[in-house]
């Protein structure tokens, strides 16, 4: 060890014991301190304090303040404890160690504190109750039994009670049971109930409360309910119109009945009316179950209710039976009232109607300016799925009630179903049934009296229906026609867009508009002239003249016979189809036409269709071709047409599809047809090449061609060297593709022998070529394979290897399975496995150098070459099976 590094420990070492000589002596000055482990102090300025000095690190310190002692006594009846905060402990406020005290006769003593001592208050007594008492009163009690058979009687009693009482401590006294002695006098005669809706009241009991006859609703019954379909009804409560059947109710309805014996307003019994002056019967309470709003009572000043005047619409259910009860009440708030009489009806399925609102229902009174358009609105009927709606009108002249044009059907008048519909915005978007009619189409027209009725059906189809209900009535305001506006056909005055027959004249028709005189002409007004109810005019060939420009007009009315009418609308112009069509193709005197040729011709306006002819001769006394057609055009084809012949032929607009309404001929034209043309550009060029994988001859297209035919030879002078197939010497000089159609300018071939081959083909216009071209001149291609590639398969391939001895372009068959076999393993045996055998030398080398002797290495080498050998042997025994195999084929 070199002094240089004796040195630096020595250093090291006088280090360490300085430090810790520092400790010691810093340790003596801790000690020599006032604040030493296990020392305590009194907290500073702290009454009930101490400290404990605490040494968990140097220096020792003194810690919190914590209490010396936990209470004291302050007064009589109290103490404090002692809290500390910090550095400081103090003494809280004084408070009571005891509850109130006994004191004196029943008196009792409580403790009150300030904030330094509690003391006892003064005794507080308590008064000793009352021991004797004495009390008079009056008693009632009711007698007899029945209305109108009751009176009640009183009497004067008097009572004197004592008990004894004694303190129980805490300023509380125990008294016992009041002993009384009680004492009436003789009762005597008060008051007799006499009416017949009165009874004594208070029963036959004696009691203090008083008694006295008054109304009873047990008295009380309420008789003979009523249903109107008119809301005046009754005229005469005494002498009441007879009611509606109760099992049949349309709605909307009135309750009525009779008032009770005793009612204040007089009431009728039998044929006796009679008059209450006390007592009196005030009020109904009517109670009716399963309303719009559940269940419904209310309290009636008088002996009817009509739901529609006081609930509104759509307050009572259709299709349902209705409870519904009346108990009459002595007092006007609805109390004190009979048991109630519960009746119920069957109401209608119908709906209730809603508006026009017919104020007096089935009366003969009806609301009258109802504006136009006018809106009939209903009450919706559960489970409804469609409605039907009846309409009629008042003829003026006669009075009498008749159905609406539109809906009269035979001697019946019929109805029109409003279903499910999808209407704009802002109803619901979504389809729906509406329990409204608006009058989109117009049914009804100004200052015309109208009934109207519905019913519900409970399928869509407008099927399985409730009787028509209420027929309400309206008349609707006495305006003027608004102008009629013409629709179609445009306004054409120059006759430039010819419309189709029939012509159908439309205008747009406004609510109120019930029946219309039209006015067609061509040179004067009044040539075709009548009145209908539609908004539209249909009218056809004969009335209407082909290719002629026409006036028309309308006037609408508002009844049904065209008889109150209104102005003339403008008039409109339209011409009827049936002009000549223009020529287009093919153009006059034009050669080399090709088949097919579509005659094209200019489409004339509103034309239902179109005739053509086509002719051997200018006069068409020999025509070739013709029909009807729809379209502006028409192909002819083979065999109509042949090839170098001279065509005529014309064109002319009928105004039906059928072709037997037509205008005049058009214009006539001749035109010659073509020779069909000869193939040319083949592919593979002529004197080309074409490899095995090609399988596609082509040519370009002939116009007008629609099938091709073509031939291929196997020329003289084959098979090449490199072909293998012994079966190709054979086929030198024959047609190996005779004659044959295909429907394009290409054919598939599958040529299986390489060499020269000789080609043609021929265009046809007909698919079964018995009009053909001529054909090209004979093209020649060569038949070659493509260099050969790597590939496991030995068959169906695009070219032969000339190193084995199968030839791979032949078609796929099952020798080809073990030809593949072989190929495997011969890879396998002779060249995969000569190179597994060497790594398995390499391997046998690297287990002897890293075993180090170990006994078991040469067991494992055994194994490893038994396996490999075995694995070889499998595969050299597979070798000789599948080549000896081969070898007889």
């Amino acid at each position: 060890m070199s002094i240089k590094n004796f040195s630096q420990i020595i250093l090291f070492f006088f280090l360490v014991f300085s430090l810790l000589a520092l400790v010691a002596i810093e340790k003596d000055f801790v000690l020599a301190d006032e604040c030493a482990p296990g020392n305590t102090r009194n907290c500073p300025s702290s009454p009930c304090g101490i400290q404990q000095c605490e040494c968990h690190v140097l220096p020792c310190v003194w810690g919190h303040c914590t209490p010396d002692h936990e209470t004291q006594s302050c007064g009589d009846c109290g103490e404090q404890d002692c809290v500390c905060s910090g550095s400081s402990c103090d003494w809280e406020r004084c408070r009571p160690t005891a509850g109130p005290k006994d004191c004196g006769t029943c008196g009792t003593q409580t403790c009150w504190c300030d904030p330094g001592a509690c003391n006892w208050e003064d005794c507080q007594e308590t008064p000793e109750p009352d021991t004797s008492k004495t009390d008079s009163w009056t008693e009632y009690r009711c007698q007899g039994d029945g209305c109108g058979n009751e009176y009640f009687e009183e009497r004067e009693c008097r009572e004197n009670c004592t008990r004894n009482c004694s303190c129980v401590g805490e300023g509380k006294w125990d008294c016992a049971n009041w002993d009384c002695d009680t004492s009436c006098g003789t009762s005597t005669f008060v008051e007799t109930c006499d009416l017949p809706w009165q009874l004594c009241s208070g029963g036959k009991d004696w009691s203090r409360a008083a008694r006295s006859c008054d109304c009873a609703g047990a008295c009380l019954e309420v008789k003979n309910p009523r249903y109107y379909d008119i809301p005046s009804y009754p005229t005469d409560r005494f002498s009441p119109e007879g009611s509606k059947d109760p099992s049949n109710i349309f709605l909307p309805v009135k309750l009525d009945w009779d008032d009770v014996i005793g009612w204040k307003d007089d009431w009728k019994e039998n044929t006796t009316t009679g008059s209450c002056s006390e007592d009196c019967v005030q009020s109904y309470l009517i109670e009716i179950e399963d309303t719009a709003q559940g269940s419904f009572s209310k309290v009636l000043t008088e002996s009817e209710y009509n739901p529609r005047k006081d609930k509104g619409s759509c307050f009572l259910k259709s299709n349902i039976t209705q409870e519904w009860s009346v108990k009459a009440c002595c007092n006007a708030n609805g109390t004190n009232c009979s048991s109630g009489t519960n009746w119920s009806f069957q109401a209608n399925g119908a709906p209730e109607l809603v508006s026009p609102l017919d104020s007096d229902w089935m009366g003969q009174e009806i609301v009258e300016n109802i504006f136009t358009p006018v809106t009939l609105d209903w009450c919706d009927v559960q489970d409804a799925l469609s409605y039907r709606i009846r309409i009629y009108y008042i003829d003026k002249a006669t009075g009498n009630e008749i159905c609406h044009p539109w809906l009269a059907s035979g001697p019946a008048c019929g109805s029109k179903l409003i279903k499910e519909e999808k209407r704009p915005p802002p109803y619901d978007p979504i389809k729906k049934l509406y329990s409204n009619f608006g009058d989109d189409e117009g049914f009804f027209s100004i200052d015309t009296e109208y009934r109207w009725q519905l019913a519900a059906c409970f399928r869509a189809d407008g099927s399985d229906c409730s009787d028509f209900g209420q027929k309400w009535g309206f008349k609707t305001a006495s305006t003027t026609l608004p102008s009629l506006e013409l629709l179609s056909p445009p306004d054409d005055p120059g006759g430039t867009q010819a419309v189709a027959l029939p012509v159908i004249l439309k205008w747009r028709a406004q609510p109120g508009m019930n029946s219309f005189i039209y006015d067609v002409y061509k040179d004067n007004p009044g040539e075709i002239t009548g009145w209908l109810n539609p908004d539209q005019l249909n009218l056809n060939f004969p009335i209407l003249q082909l290719d002629t420009l026409y006036t028309w007009k309308i006037k609408p009315c508002s009844d049904f016979e065209a008889k109150e009418c209104g102005e003339w609308s403008e008039e409109w112009h339209f011409k009827t189809t049936g002009a000549p069509p223009s020529l287009i193709y093919p153009d006059a005197d034009v050669s080399d036409v090709v088949i097919p040729v579509t005659l094209d011709w200019k489409n004339v306006s509103g034309a239902g269709s179109y005739q053509y002819e086509i002719s051997s001769d200018l006069i068409f006394t020999n025509i070739i071709a013709r029909g009807v057609v729809e379209n502006s055009y028409v192909p002819v084809d083979y065999p109509e047409l042949k090839m170098l012949t001279d065509y005529w032929w014309r064109v002319k607009t009928c105004a039906d599809k059928e072709g037997q309404v037509c205008g005049e001929w058009s214009e006539i034209r001749r035109f010659k047809t073509f020779k069909i043309g000869t193939p040319t550009n083949p592919y593979p060029p002529d004197k080309g090449n074409l490899f095995t994988f090609e399988k596609y001859v082509s040519w370009s297209s002939v116009p007008g061609a629609k099938r091709y035919i073509y031939i291929i030879d196997y020329a003289l002078g084959n098979p090449p060297p490199e072909e293998k197939n012994k079966d190709c010497l054979a086929l030198v000089g024959t047609k190996v593709v005779p004659l044959t159609i295909v429907s394009s300018n290409s054919a598939y071939i599958d040529l299986r022998c390489l060499g020269k081959y000789n080609w043609q083909v021929g265009a046809c216009l007909d698919e079964n070529c018995q009009e053909t071209g001529d054909f090209s001149p004979v093209w020649e291609f060569t038949l070659v394979q493509p260099p050969p590639g790597f590939g496991l398969v030995p068959c169906g391939r695009s070219s032969d290897d000339p190193n084995t001895p199968w030839i791979e372009r032949e078609p796929c068959q099952i020798k080809h399975l073990f030809i593949l076999f072989k190929i495997i393993i011969d890879f396998l045996l002779w060249r995969i496995g000569l190179i597994i055998l060497v790594l398995l030398v390499i391997a046998t080398g690297v287990i002897f150098y890293f075993s180090l002797g170990a006994p078991a290495t040469m067991v494992k080498v055994k194994s490893l070459w038994r396996a490999a050998g075995i694995g070889y042997a499998v595969l050299f025994l597979s070798w000789t099976i599948i080549n000896s195999f081969l070898a007889m084929f």
